[in-house]
């Protein structure tokens, strides 16, 4: 999980939720442009890289996460709250179309379901630890509980995860690991995060500096 920084709600959104009857379900089946809007908003506003697992995402393989539910059982407030919008991968849902057994995550998985971690609290990225296996971990129960609602230890995200540390850990002797660090941590030309790019951050701060230095 790699924290998020909120910007501004879309004008269209907040100019929609003045009118008579707004929800989210009647901005999904009436008004397609302005959740195109908020989608693509959210997509910019993350780099390119689900709010969970850290996937690379686009306009046609994500979905407009609510971070606390909205259905009437939880926070149907906050359906058009762009504080608790997110953009989600399709968790799997894509690929169960050809393979039933592809395992589900993120969204998909959390369904209405509750966490206590959120990628917007700056300090979420603390609360997890990565192995060279692709393997993660929660340092705080609520971590624990989070990484099992949204499913992130599935065979398919772990393997992602190793190869996105695989990257750098066979790097030539006198790599510049601080360069690497702050590359891996801003945005690149085209306003993209590299996907998982906070678990290569982890596993070259714990695992190589400590080596090379």
């Amino acid at each position: 999980m790699k924290y998020i920084e909120k910007g501004k709600s879309p004008r269209s959104l907040e100019e929609y939720k003045t009118t008579e009857g707004a929800s989210f379900k009647d901005l999904d089946k009436n008004h397609t442009s302005i959740k195109r809007e908020i989608k693509n908003s959210l997509i910019a506003e993350q780099g390119g890289i689900c709010c969970y697992c850290g996937t690379r995402i686009g306009r046609t393989n994500s979905v407009i996460e609510h971070f606390k539910p909205q259905d009437e059982n939880h926070f149907p407030e906050l359906q058009l709250e762009y504080s608790n919008l997110l953009a989600s991968c399709s968790g799997g849902q894509i690929d169960r179309q050809t393979n039933k057994r592809f395992p589900l995550c993120c969204d998909a998985n959390k369904k209405n379901r509750l966490i206590a971690v959120s990628p917007t609290d700056p300090d979420c990225e603390s609360y997890f630890e990565y192995d060279d296996d692709g393997n993660i971990y929660g340092t705080t129960p609520e971590a624990c509980h989070a990484i099992r609602i949204l499913n992130l230890n599935n065979e398919v995200q772990k393997n992602r995860r190793r190869a996105a540390i695989e990257l750098y850990i066979n790097l030539p002797k006198g790599t510049d690991w601080q360069e690497v660090i702050h590359r891996l941590s801003v945005r690149d030309e085209n306003g993209l995060y590299e996907p998982y790019c906070f678990a290569a951050i982890y596993y070259i701060k714990n695992f190589l500096l400590p080596v090379i230095t």
